[in-house]
Formats: C-alpha cells, structure tokens, sequence
C-alpha cells in the first residue's frame, strides 16, 4: 500500500531564523499534516508513506530537506512555480509500490496533480478520503473525529476519478 500525504503549508523552519536540515518528517507541522499522518498511522498498514510537496515532489519521510520554500499547487494542480510532471514522474517510477492499493490523503486539486505524473491505470486506483467533504475544516474534523471515535471512514468513500 501506497499513502501519499499533502505536505501543507506550515514547516518547522516558520519559527526559526536559521533552516537546518531536516527529515521530512519533522518538517511539515501543520494540523492538517499532522492529522492526515496521524490518521494514516492508526488505520493504514503502510509499506510506503510519501509527502507530496510542490517544492520537492515525492518525499519519503526519511528524507532529509534542506530548505524552506513558499510554494503551492494551485487548482490547476501544477504550475510555473511547482516541481513539473516529468520531475514527479520519475520520482514516482523510483517510489511506488507496484500493483499496490494507493490512497492520497489531500483536497480535490491533487486529482490533477496525480494525473500529471501516474499512468492511466494508477490514477484511477488512487483513492481521496478527503475529496468531496468540503473545506480543510471539514476535512480535518473528519479525521479528528474519526481518532476519537477508532472509526476509519478511508474505505466508506467512493473513488473519485
């Protein structure tokens, strides 16, 4: 199993005037990370959990980042400013998990993104718990009740193509 996670906006870097390397997976610090990754944790088995930032692209947690950035997909998905489609895709063709169930936890923009750099076959596998909820609020209330309550809700959703 595959579990890709929006990085989010907020890093550990934010608060300090100095930008130490870091592992990816101290470096994003945001509730909405935190939350995807803590939900992933409790109701996923995982084989591979990777980042998706639009600064560096497919990012295993064990990677160490060595800068900030202020960079965002847009709902075009990639843009001028983002990592491209061929950088993601050849990071993909390295990360990913053959014939393995994929699940992107993120808003309803990284369907295109995904699109840019899966095959066919492998984008429409993908699986968005989070798409179709509304707002990052909703978003985050829903994993946040789901902890609580031990309820995953990652397999009660259709996939959305």
């Amino acid at each position: 199993m595959t579990v890709i996670i929006a990085s989010g906006k907020p890093k550990c870097w934010d608060k300090t005037v100095e930008t130490v390397p870091t592992k990816a997976s101290d470096v994003y610090t945001g509730t909405f990370h935190r939350l995807c990754r803590d939900y992933t944790k409790h109701f996923l088995t995982t084989e591979t959990v990777l980042i998706l930032s639009p600064y560096y692209g497919l990012v295993e947690l064990d990677k160490v980042l060595t800068e900030t950035y202020d960079v965002r997909f847009n709902a075009s998905g990639i843009n001028k400013n983002t990592i491209q489609a061929s950088q993601l895709k050849a990071q993909w063709l390295k990360l990913k998990e053959p014939e393995q169930s994929i699940y992107l936890f993120g808003g309803e923009k990284f369907i295109k993104v995904v699109k840019a750099f899966m095959t066919e076959d492998e984008a429409n596998r993908v699986e968005y718990p989070l798409v179709g909820l509304g707002g990052i609020g909703y978003m985050q209330q829903k994993m946040k009740l789901s902890l609580l309550a031990n309820e995953p809700f990652h397999n009660t959703k259709d996939k959305m193509m």
